[in-house]
């Protein structure tokens, strides 16, 4: 993971000397879409939550934020793109006793980052109209997150923590494609990430993201 950020900054620091030397314009805008978060939890042996035995429902959720492009202008169909977004997810599990007796046992996970996406575009025409494909990193911050585990007995009701010893930093990787018109863009990406990783466990996190975005100004 060290030498992905490192790469990273690397390459924001290349693109950045370009758009210094002028040989390179940034476009700024604002993005809004549409999130559907698949959660998966995984026994990496000993832990006694019963997450990774719960099956989740998909979350889906507004994300939105800004973005800045990089273009180049010996190659104009390729660019770099910067997004700063807040995700969240709000998901919820199915019964853990399968509707069977009088017991019934439900997870819930919520969470909210702040998420600072770093991809590579490539333009797969000249056009006005023009297709492309996307490569992109993820890292994100998460700013706040609940979990519980409620079990239901028919007359009461307990309620208990379902995660602990979650990280507060999240990396994922991304692969899309879309088609940008004038200032107006629309993807559809497909991000794999790391999730919450509670104590002894792994968490897979399956996110599609469709995206629209408006450029608002060029420098």
């Amino acid at each position: 993971m060290k030498l992905v950020i490192g790469c990273c900054l690397l390459v924001s620091c290349v693109a950045t000397t370009a758009v210094a030397q002028k040989s390179a314009s940034v476009n700024w805008g604002v993005t809004l879409g549409i999130s559907s978060t698949k959660l998966n939890y995984k026994d990496n042996g000993g832990t006694q939550s019963p997450a990774p035995d719960l099956k989740w429902d998909r979350s889906n959720d507004l994300t939105g934020g800004l973005f800045a492009e990089i273009k180049f202008a010996k190659a104009n169909w390729f660019s770099m793109r910067n997004d700063l977004t807040h995700r969240k997810y709000d998901a919820e599990s199915g019964d853990y006793y399968n509707g069977v007796g009088q017991t019934h046992a439900f997870g819930s996970v919520k969470a909210h980052y702040l998420k600072y996406s770093l991809s590579v575009r490539a333009a797969i025409t000249k056009k006005t109209v023009q297709p492309f494909v996307t490569l992109g990193v993820s890292p994100s911050y998460l700013i706040s997150q609940t979990n519980s585990y409620i079990i239901n007995y028919g007359v009461t009701q307990a309620r208990q923590p379902l995660l602990t010893g979650s990280k507060s930093f999240e990396f994922g990787y991304y692969g899309g494609a879309g088609i940008s018109y004038n200032r107006i863009t629309g993807e559809v990406r497909v991000e794999t990430s790391n999730g919450l990783r509670p104590s002894e466990m792994t968490s897979p996190v399956n996110t599609v993201y469709v995206l629209f975005s408006y450029r608002l100004l060029e420098n």
